[in-house]
C-alpha cells in the first residue's frame, strides 16, 4: 500500500533502526531481494521451478503471494523473517501469472492466462469463486480507494485494459493498445493508471478511467518489460535484466537502480518504514518515537458509514446513507447488550447474556452472515477488543470478574475479580508512551455505582467515580474524555480520563432504558430505548435521532467504510 491523500494517507515521523527500502522481485525460479541502501542482494527462495510473472505483498499478515506459471498454483511465504524462507500453497490455478491482494477483505485475485478466468479466494486459499471470464488475461492491480479492479487482455494484434467491481460487475474496457500489457500498478494518490507495454517497451499512463493517456518515459528495450510498481512518486520497472526507478514529480527522471545477471519479471518496492498502523504499533516497540501521527481516510464507493446494533436475539444494521436497515443475525436466543469491532480482521464481537458464550462474525461480507464462537462465558454483559494485542475482554456481572481471551478464545484468563460489573471500555492510545510500553487503562463500572480503571493485568485498580449507575462506557482518546450513560438518569455524561472536570454532556430524556454508547471521534452513539441518538460534542454540544426500531435497542456501535484502522477512530 501506498500513502495518498483523500484516499489512504498515513504520516509516520519516528526514529528506528535497521530497516531499509528494499526491491523484491523475481527470475526464472527465484525470488530476491536488493537493499536498495546498500546493494546487498540475497535470495529468498530458489529452485520454484517456474517462471514468477507477478508478485504481491501484504502487508497486513506479511505475506509475499506469488504466481508459478508452470506449475500452475500460487504460494506465499512470510516475509520478513528471520528464519529461513519457507513457502506454502495458497491455491492450485491454472497458468496464473496475476496475482493481487486485498487487504481490506483478506482476498487474493489472480488471473489465469489460458482459461482467460479471474479467481478470488481468501488469503489462505478457502473459498475460491470464478469472478469472470475474458480473453487471455495477464496483469492485475487494484485500486483499493475506489474498489475497482483493473486487468489486462490481449488478442493477437491487440491489447485492453479493463475494470470491474470487485464482484465482476460494471465491466469497461478504458485503454485500447496495440501491444501486450504485462505490468500494471495504481498510483491513488493523482488517481493515475500506469502500465507497461511489452513489446515496444514505453511506460503509459492514464486517468484511473482511462482519459488523458501519455507516454512516460521509454525503456529503449523491446519485448522484455513486464512487471510494474508504483510507491508514491517512483515507478519501479523491470526491464531486461535490470530495474529501473522511474521518478515522476516536476520532471520524469528515470534511472538503473539494479542489474542482475538474469531476465527479471515480476517486481514490487518494500519499505519497511511504511507497515500498515497496527504493524507499527505492534511490530516496532523497540523504536523510538519522536511523534507518531496517523490519520487515515479511507474513501471508497460501496462502502458507507452504518450503525450496527442489537435488540433482543437479532444483530442489525442500518445505512446512515440511505437509511436501509437490515438484520444482520438473528436467533441469537439472548439479550445482546455489547458490541465491538475489529477493523484489522474484519470481526463484530458480542456476548450472549442468556447464553453463556461471546461471539463472532465477519463483517462486512459478501456471503450470508454466520457466527461463530470464540470462548464461554458466565452471563457475560459486556465486552471490548484490544485491536493491539488481539485481545477481547469481558465482564461476567453476577460472578464479578473481568477476564481475557484471544481473538480465537485461547489464552483465557481471569483479570480481576470486583463488585457486580457491567460496562467496560479501554483506553489504548492515551500517550505516545502507551504505544511503546503498553500503560494502557481498562475501565469499568459496577453495580455498585462505580467507575472503576485498572492496568491490562488487573493491577494498579482505584475508584474514580461514584454514586453513577453506568450501563455504557467510552473513550474519545484524541481529546482525553471518558463518556458513559447514566442508566437511571439517562443522563449522557463525560470527565477526563482520571475522573476529574465531570459534567453532563446532555439528557436523553429517558430513564432506565439507556444502555449502549459508542464514542467516535467527536461523536457519541447512544441506544435510548428504541432509538439511537448521535451525540455531537464539538464544536457545540446537538443530540439528533438518527434510527428508531421496533423494539428496544440495547447495544450500539458506529462502523465507518471509510476508515481502516487500529480498531477505532482516534
Amino acid at each position: 500500500m501506498k500513502c495518498f491523500l483523500f484516499g489512504f494517507m498515513i504520516y509516520v515521523y519516528f526514529i528506528d533502526k535497521g530497516h531499509q527500502h528494499k526491491i523484491i522481485f523475481s527470475t526464472n525460479g527465484k525470488i530476491k531481494e536488493t537493499d536498495l541502501i546498500t546493494g546487498n542482494v540475497a535470495d529468498l527462495l530458489t529452485n520454484l521451478q517456474s517462471v514468477i510473472h507477478s508478485i504481491d505483498y501484504d502487508y497486513k499478515y506479511e505475506y509475499v503471494y506469488f504466481t508459478r506459471f508452470e506449475q500452475n498454483d500460487i504460494l506465499r511465504f512470510r516475509y520478513p523473517s528471520e528464519e529461513p524462507y519457507i513457502s506454502e500453497i495458497v491455491t492450485m490455478a491454472d497458468k496464473p501469472v496475476g496475482v493481487a491482494v486485498d487487504q481490506l477483505y483478506n482476498h487474493m485475485y489472480l488471473t489465469e492466462y489460458g482459461t482467460g478466468k479471474l479467481y478470488r479466494c481468501n488469503l489462505n486459499g478457502s473459498n475460491k469463486i470464478n469472478i469472470l471470464k475474458d480473453d487471455p488475461l495477464y496483469a492485475l492491480t487494484l485500486d483499493f480507494s475506489h474498489r475497482w479492479m483493473y486487468y489486462s487482455t490481449y488478442l493477437t494484434g491487440y491489447g485492453k485494459i479493463k475494470r470491474v467491481r470487485l464482484n465482476g460487475t460494471e465491466k469497461q474496457t478504458i485503454i485500447h493498445s496495440s501491444h501486450r500489457i504485462y505490468g500494471m500498478s495504481i498510483d491513488a494518490t493523482g488517481n493515475q493508471l500506469y502500465w507497461m507495454e511489452y513489446t515496444s517497451g514505453v511506460l503509459k499512463s492514464s486517468n484511473t478511467n482511462g482519459d488523458n493517456e501519455i507516454k512516460v518515459v521509454s525503456t529503449n528495450a523491446a519485448s522484455t518489460n513486464i512487471g510494474i510498481h508504483v510507491y508514491g512518486s517512483n515507478v519501479y520497472c523491470a526491464t531486461g535484466t535490470t530495474i529501473l526507478n522511474v521518478t515522476i514529480t516536476t520532471t520524469t527522471i528515470k534511472k538503473v537502480i539494479y542489474s542482475d545477471p538474469e531476465r527479471i519479471f515480476s517486481v514490487i518496492f518494500f519499505n519497511e518504514k511504511s507497515y500498515l498502523t497496527y504493524n507499527i504499533m505492534m511490530k516496532y516497540s523497540a523504536c523510538v518515537f519522536i511523534k507518531l501521527l496517523i490519520f487515515v481516510c479511507f474513501i471508497s464507493r460501496g462502502l458507507q458509514n452504518k450503525i450496527i446494533y442489537s435488540i433482543h436475539g437479532s444483530i442489525k444494521e442500518i445505512n446512515l446513507l440511505n437509511g436501509e436497515v437490515s438484520t444482520l443475525v438473528s436467533n441469537l436466543q439472548s439479550n445482546i447488550y455489547s458490541l465491538d469491532y475489529d477493523y484489522k480482521t474484519g470481526y463484530v464481537f458480542f456476548p450472549r447474556h442468556n447464553k453463556d458464550d461471546i461471539l463472532r462474525f465477519r463483517y462486512p461480507s459478501d456471503t450470508a452472515y454466520s457466527t461463530e464462537l470464540v470462548t464461554s462465558a458466565r452471563e457475560p454483559i459486556a465486552l471490548v477488543i484490544d485491536p493491539l494485542l488481539n485481545h477481547v475482554y469481558w465482564t461476567e456481572i453476577y460472578q464479578q470478574k473481568i477476564y481475557r481471551c484471544n481473538f480465537d478464545g485461547t489464552n483465557k484468563n481471569l483479570i480481576l475479580q470486583d463488585d457486580q460489573l457491567y460496562a467496560i471500555t479501554l483506553d489504548y492510545v492515551n500517550s505516545w508512551e502507551t504505544i511503546i510500553l503498553r500503560n494502557c487503562w481498562l475501565y469499568y463500572s459496577t453495580k455498585t455505582n462505580k467507575i472503576r480503571r485498572s492496568r491490562l493485568n488487573g493491577a494498579d485498580k482505584h475508584t474514580l467515580k461514584e454514586l453513577v449507575d453506568v450501563t455504557g462506557l467510552g473513550i474519545d482518546a484524541n481529546k482525553k474524555r471518558l463518556y458513559w450513560m447514566e442508566y437511571q438518569k439517562g443522563d449522557l455524561e463525560s470527565s477526563d480520563l482520571n475522573g476529574t472536570n465531570a459534567i453532563k454532556v446532555v439528557s436523553t430524556n429517558k430513564t432506565r432504558t439507556n444502555i449502549g454508547i459508542y464514542v467516535y471521534g467527536s461523536k457519541i452513539y447512544c441506544s435510548n430505548g428504541y432509538q439511537t441518538l448521535k451525540v455531537t460534542v464539538s464544536p457545540v454540544t446537538m443530540a439528533e435521532v438518527v434510527h428508531t426500531d421496533t423494539e428496544t435497542i440495547h447495544g450500539v456501535l458506529f462502523y465507518d467504510g471509510k476508515n481502516i484502522l487500529i480498531g477505532r477512530k482516534w
